[in-house]
């Protein structure tokens, strides 16, 4: 079910960072299943889109998913990259709450 409203979404377009959010959803449950690969591509698929929109504080919310999700996955060198960018991300914004988990 999840998936097809993804496809829905998809079709319509990224309305007001729905697209994102549900991305997120999907990747969180694909993460919880151990399907990282999965998880790497949705979260992916939401950072895409929230650089498009310019929301910082989305977006480094989603580069501490994908980053997680990349390491899980079995790269390290990349998952730091990503980690990296979303501490800076979070304190440009002054997240300090997920300043910690960056």
């Amino acid at each position: 079910m999840l998936e097809e409203s993804l496809a829905v979404l998809r079709e319509l377009g990224n309305k007001k960072e729905i697209l994102p959010a549900c991305l997120t959803a999907s990747g969180y449950r694909r993460s919880l299943e151990s399907d990282h690969a999965r998880a790497v591509a949705l979260f992916g698929e939401a950072l895409s889109l929230l650089r498009k929109v310019g929301d910082v504080r989305s977006m480094a919310i989603s580069l501490n998913n994908l980053g997680f999700a990349t390491l899980l996955s079995g790269d390290p060198e990349r998952a730091t990259t990503l980690l990296e960018e979303a501490l800076a991300r979070n304190r440009e914004v002054g997240d300090t709450h997920n300043m910690a988990s960056s």
